[in-house]
Order: structure tokens, then C-alpha cells, then sequence
């Protein structure tokens, strides 16, 4: 596998754990939305360090540190309004299951048969994955919905593995736009369930999925 990949893994890798890192930390805050507070201003902050990346590689990977922890933050607002207090073995699974994912995926599209594919081959990927793993949330109580978090964030590794150049820097670059984008698109969900509180339940109705009520764990 090209060492541009076992990078974009690895700086995958480091993102999740990071993002785990913010949930924790974000437990132990006082009020529930000052999660989501503090992960929107390490967002603001994270823009300026990504654009100074052209003159420094370094704030790049700043840039990307920041936006994780921040996203760790964005999901805390969600797991303690529902008053899900997850475990060790959640963060393991969601990570081990998103890693594998994308490491398979980095295997099979760097073929030189497949590879001209590989963007064909990431469009059917995107929407299967994420219907996959919505009904896995919304039909188990084993599952705490973290998976379909990591997986909302690994679309965006994905686009870069078959976009990002061979150049460090730019592989940097492109892995922090992708951080932003995830940032982004966890924010939108996490204000979309919290607003509604039907919503997941409502896109099920809407493609025939049977829904079990989501059990809370304290």
C-alpha cells in the first residue's frame, strides 16, 4: 500500500482518538451546551492555523488536532442530553470498526486495475456505509451511534485517499479541509437530532426501517 495511505490512516487513526479524548473531557463539563461552545471556537481557531499552512506544514497538523478534539466536543452535547455515558470498549469498537473500514478501502483502491475506479467505487461506498450503519444504530441497543459518528468522519478520509497528492504538505492540507467538513457535518447532525428529537426516526419512516426506541445507559 502507498505510503500516502498508511498516512491518511494513520492521521485517521490519531483523529479518532483525539475525538474520544474530547467526549471524555466533555463530560466533565458543567453545563451540556458549552460543549458545543468550546468545539465551534476551537473550530474558529483551527481556520486561521490551516490557512497559515501554506507558509508552515506544521500548523496544518495543528489545524487538525484542534478540529478533533473539537468534534469530540460537538458529540458530548449529544451523548450527555441523552444521558449516554460511554464506555471504554465504545471508543475501541467505533475506532477499531472505522480504521478497519478505511484500511480496507485504502487496500482494494490502490490496484492499478481498480484505482482509475476508485472514485466510482466511493460514490456506491458513501450512501451504503451510511445506511448501513444508521439501521445498526437505530435497531440495537448495543450500540451507542458512535460508529455512525466516526463513520460521518471517515467519508471525508476516504475522499482523501483518492484525491490527496503524494506530497506531505498537500496531504496535510487536504486531511485538515476533510477534518473541517467532518466538523461541519457531526455539528449539523448533532443540532438536527437535539432540535428534533424524532429525527433519525423520522428518515427510518421514510425508507421503511423498523426502529427500536434507543435505550439510555447511565
Amino acid at each position: 500500500m502507498p505510503y500516502k495511505r498508511l498516512l491518511m490512516i494513520f492521521f485517521s487513526l490519531v483523529s479518532y482518538i483525539l475525538i474520544s479524548i474530547g467526549i471524555h473531557f466533555g463530560y466533565h463539563l458543567p453545563e451540556t451546551y458549552l460543549g458545543f461552545l468550546f468545539g465551534i471556537i476551537l473550530f474558529v481557531i483551527a481556520i486561521p492555523l490551516h490557512i497559515f499552512g501554506n507558509k508552515n506544514t506544521l500548523f496544518y497538523a495543528f489545524s487538525i488536532l484542534l478540529t478533533s478534539f473539537g468534534v469530540g466536543l460537538i458529540l458530548t452535547s449529544y451523548y450527555s442530553t441523552v444521558e449516554n455515558q460511554l464506555k471504554l470498549v465504545d471508543y475501541v469498537v467505533a475506532i477499531t470498526i472505522s480504521i478497519t473500514t478505511l484500511t480496507i478501502f485504502s487496500f482494494i483502491t490502490s490496484f492499478t486495475v481498480i484505482k482509475k475506479y476508485s472514485k466510482i467505487i466511493l460514490i456506491f461506498t458513501i450512501p451504503i456505509l451510511f445506511i448501513i450503519t444508521l439501521i445498526v444504530w437505530l435497531n440495537s441497543d448495543i450500540f451507542t451511534g458512535l460508529t455512525f459518528y466516526f463513520f460521518n468522519i471517515i467519508y471525508f478520509h476516504m475522499i482523501c485517499v483518492v484525491t490527496a497528492s503524494e506530497d506531505i504538505k498537500d496531504l496535510l492540507r487536504e486531511m485538515s479541509l476533510s477534518m473541517f467538513g467532518s466538523f461541519i457535518l457531526i455539528s449539523i447532525i448533532v443540532i438536527i437530532i437535539l432540535s428534533e428529537g424524532e429525527a433519525l426516526e423520522g428518515i427510518g419512516n421514510s425508507i421503511d426501517i423498523p426502529i427500536s426506541r434507543k435505550k439510555k445507559r447511565k
